[in-house]
Parts: C-alpha cells; structure tokens; sequence
C-alpha cells in the first residue's frame, strides 16, 4: 500500500526527531517537497494524496542525509538569501542570514542608489553578497574575487540565474592582489574568521559540509581580515568605504587592525540579535 503525503510527512517529521535533528517538522517538509517537486502550497493541499514507492524511497533517502547532519540546503543545493535563491555546491559556503546585515550595512549608507558604483567582494563564494546588492543598485557593477576557480563558477552561474552577469567580472585571485588599483567604490568581504583552535568545535552541519578553507580565519581568526587589509588602501577609490563582516567578539580586534591603514571613523553594525556583525570605514 503507497502512503499518503500527510503520513510520509509525519514519519520523516519522526526520523529526524530521532536523530536528534533540530526544526525535524521544518526539515522534514522541505525535503519532502524536493522529493515530490511540490511547492508548500502543493504539499498543503495534497496531503490525502498517495506516493509512489520511487518517490517514498528518494524521501527515505534524503532523510537518512539529513540524519546525518548534511543541511537541508546542502541537499537541495540552493539556498535563500535576500530573498533570492543562490545554487551552492560543496566548493562554497552556505550563506548564512547574518550576512544580510552586511548588504544593509551598505545600502543604509548610500544616499544615491543610482549611482554608477563599482562594488568589489572579496572571497565571494556565492556571491551572495555582491549579487544581492547588485539587484539593489541598478546602476552599480561588481567584481567578485575568489582564489576558487570552482566557487567563481558557482557565483558566475548565480550572477546568470539572477539577471545580474552582464553587470559583474569575476577574477581568480588571493584576495586584492589581482586588482587594479583604484578600482573600487566600495569592498565588502566575508573572510574566514574562526579561529583555527576552534573548528573542532564547531557543529558537524559546519564541520562536515562548509568547505574549511571558509572557516578557517587562523590565530584568533585573524590572518585573512589581515590579508583583506593590505590592499584596501590600493584598490580603493578615494573616500572609497568597506565592510567587513565580523565573528562574535572580533569586532575590537578588527578596529585595532582597520586604525592601523585608516584615520577615518569606524562604525560598527549589529545583526539582529544585537551582536556586532559588520565593521566599516574609509579609506
């Protein structure tokens, strides 16, 4: 006898309860819907629907990945952003809601979002940074940086999917060595900044699936924003600002760092739960 959508939906709700997953109910749902190709919609009107054995079997199978603490993200590999869906692969970071305080970061201090900006990300991942304000700034352009020749490959495919590719250069390269000099308006970064003592704590959901070279931010998770630091002043336009988005607890030590290139005034921004997330200034 094929199950019902409302009963396969309660025994995956039960399987990652049982492995100790959290949001099992959530979890469950969406990943039921990408066994089914539903939408929630879909899946809240059919319930009373049957499944056929291949799909039940596709479910079981997508639970038994979740059991074992892969992200449903990493499942489906997309993952919602700004409220835009960004494909992710193993080479790249899952975006995280935290790093949305950086994009507002920028877009609250723009008096003019027509203006002609060039926007460089470096270390973009995704590019969920970068694409994100590009759908923002209609005017803007962008440059996204990464020493990944795959992780450009994913932001490159994001950038098309988006509607944003005709307006962004991609270029392999260690942080800002590759660039041209004065070319930016603006630099935002997400480096890694977990300190390397560190990541045998972390959750087996970060540990086992985000690519270490994104987490990894060495002593005290410092060396990359050190590396970012060197060539903002080269790169940098004149009255030209970056943001940086911070760890908890870093965004001291990162103002100690940005005082040592810079006379200008800092300024600090809280994510949603009040803890410091993005550090900026100018150059």
């Amino acid at each position: 006898m094929t199950p019902a959508v409302q009963a396969l939906w309660q025994q995956g709700r039960q399987t990652l309860r049982d492995a100790g997953i959290d949001n099992a109910n959530l979890d469950a749902r969406l990943l039921l819907q990408e066994a089914l190709s539903w939408t929630q919609a879909q899946l809240m009107s059919g319930g009373d629907d049957t499944v056929d054995a291949d799909t039940a079997n596709q479910y079981q199978l997508l639970l038994n990945r979740r059991a074992g603490h892969e992200p449903v993200s990493r499942i489906v590999g997309c993952r919602e952003f700004w409220s835009l869906d960004f494909q992710i692969t193993p080479a790249v970071l899952d975006p995280r809601p935290d790093t949305e305080t950086l994009v507002q970061a920028v877009l609250d201090d723009l008096s003019d979002k027509k203006a002609p900006l060039t926007i460089v990300d470096l270390g973009t991942g995704t590019g969920c940074i970068l694409i994100a304000l590009l759908t923002e700034l209609p005017a803007a352009t962008g440059i996204a940086v990464d020493q990944s020749a795959d992780a450009l490959d994913v932001a490159r495919g994001n950038a098309t999917s988006l509607g944003v590719s005709d307006r962004m250069t991609f270029i392999q390269s260690n942080w800002g060595q590759m660039l041209e000099s004065d070319c930016a308006d603006i630099v935002v970064s997400n480096p890694p900044y977990i300190d390397s003592n560190d990541m045998q704590q972390l959750m087996p959901e970060v540990a086992l699936f985000d690519p270490p070279e994104a987490l990894d931010g060495g002593e005290k998770g410092m060396d990359d924003y050190r590396k970012v630091m060197a060539d903002l002043s080269r790169i940098l336009r004149p009255n030209g600002r970056f943001y940086l988005e911070v760890g908890i607890g870093q965004s001291g030590q990162i103002i100690e760092l940005i005082e040592e290139i810079t006379v200008m005034s800092i300024s600090i921004v809280q994510d949603l739960a009040g803890v410091d997330r993005v550090v900026a200034s100018a150059i």
